[in-house]
């Protein structure tokens, strides 16, 4: 299983390049154009939160890293989105695969997170690879729909599958 979700996340990495190549095509502004009405304020909003998600769960609540949260404004171009997902995310990825894979995918993984106070919150690392994937998939259904409310339909940016990594 180790293997297969390596070859998911390799889809996953296809998909989100879909998605990037879209937002290139956007004028500038449209990246970091805010609407009070869209849940994460822009669509950078929405892509660096996808990056903290992962970061957060894996290198902070998995690996206990102190890591501070990744403030969009600090991310103006698709290039610099580009870079932190292949830069921070990508790596992480992979160094939890390597040790949370094979037979520890189903083990039960023991957490500490707020607001579980009174013990453990306990996971598989097959359930946290689930949760941060759909999380991702989640928002990205949210930056195409803002791409379309703000008049730049998207193409298709959900058929990566094999082949096509």
């Amino acid at each position: 299983m180790h293997d297969d979700m390596r070859e998911m996340y390799g889809w996953v990495k296809a998909t989100r390049r879909g998605l990037l190549d879209y937002c290139s095509s956007l004028p500038a502004e449209v990246l970091t154009e805010r609407r009070e009405d869209f849940g994460l304020g822009s669509m950078r909003g929405a892509l660096v939160h996808i990056a903290d998600c992962y970061r957060s769960w894996l290198a902070k609540t998995v690996f206990g890293r102190d890591v501070p949260r990744f403030d969009p404004r600090g991310f103006d171009n698709v290039a610099s989105i580009t870079k932190l997902f292949g830069e921070t995310v990508d790596p992480l990825v992979d160094e939890f695969l390597t040790a949370y894979g094979g037979d520890r995918l189903a083990a039960p993984l023991e957490l500490h997170v707020p607001w579980e106070a009174e013990g453990p919150f306990v996971v598989s690392p097959l359930w946290l690879m689930t949760h941060v994937i759909t999380h991702e998939f989640h928002h990205k259904g949210q930056v195409v729909s803002l791409g379309r409310m703000l008049g730049y339909p998207p193409p298709e940016t959900d058929l990566a599958g094999p082949g096509t990594t």
